[in-house]
């Protein structure tokens, strides 16, 4: 099968990538920072913008498949930047979904996180024709790593009391998750990752990973309304996949230098 994969360079993107090369398919690797094939395999970097839609005349040309994991940062410091997340989130996957039905592409796969902008291209995509598949996970593991350098600083900011719960995924599982919606399925599947945390422990795992004691600032909601809106309830979903946080918390400790990128998912 011929696979495009928007945000290939991205946390989801790249495991996405290695994953479908390694069960023989073509991969087309779109982004706005291509970087050239790693390896062996079928692989074809295409540089474009999702919000610049001329950019991506021809990206969806003889493709079949298209895996849509490309999107702005939730990452705290990035909230003041709301309008282009909607821009990049929503116009930007929109201008893809029309390329993608003009190439005729067989099948959609888009990773829909729960906010606004996922909601609404989401049933964009369900209704443009192409058959096609939501993937929603809860919270990638690197949205939790972004507290490792606070922790290094010395403190963790934390809204509220940190009480409300979730089950983080590994970014593997959920491209494990796309390439397996490949071949039809569920048109909507949500999932998480196999242990449950209150955000409270969440910020905590920081210093764990940095075997330091944990120091967390209390930051009252309502500095932090749009990011109180993301944060403040519960978000579980089905289990899916056995990959564990605490884990991929130290593994990043033990790379000198290793900072997650927030921009991309």
């Amino acid at each position: 099968m011929k696979v495009l994969v928007a945000g290939a360079t991205g946390a989801v993107g790249r495991h996405a990538v290695q994953q479908l090369l390694a069960a023989g398919h073509f991969v087309r690797a779109l982004s706005c920072r291509p970087e050239p094939p790693a390896g062996p395999g079928s692989q074809e970097p295409h540089a474009a913008e999702l919000t610049e839609a001329i950019t991506l005349a021809g990206s969806c040309a003889g493709i079949d498949a298209v895996i849509a994991c490309a999107g702005a940062s939730l990452h705290i410091g990035a909230i003041r930047q709301r309008a282009g997340f909607l821009h990049v989130d929503l116009q930007g996957n929109r201008n893809l979904l029309a390329e993608a039905r003009r190439s005729g592409v067989r099948r959609f796969i888009y990773v829909s996180e729960d906010i606004r902008a996922h909601e609404r291209i989401s049933e964009e995509v369900a209704t443009s024709g192409i058959p096609s598949a939501m993937i929603r996970p809860t919270r990638l593991f690197s949205a939790c790593a972004r507290w490792l350098p606070w922790a290094r600083a010395g403190f963790v900011p934390l809204l509220g009391s940190g009480a409300e719960r979730t089950n983080p995924i590994h970014e593997a599982e959920v491209a494990r998750a796309c390439v397996e919606a490949l071949s039809g399925g569920a048109e909507r599947r949500t999932i998480g990752g196999p242990e449950i945390f209150t955000r409270h422990r969440l910020a905590e795992m920081a210093f764990d990973a940095l075997g330091k004691p944990p120091r967390l600032l209390v930051v009252p909601p309502a500095l932090l309304e749009f990011g109180c809106s993301v944060t403040r309830t519960d978000v579980i979903a089905p289990s899916y996949g056995t990959l564990r946080l605490g884990d991929y918390l130290r593994a990043l400790t033990a790379v000198a230098g290793s900072a997650p990128s927030f921009w991309r998912r």
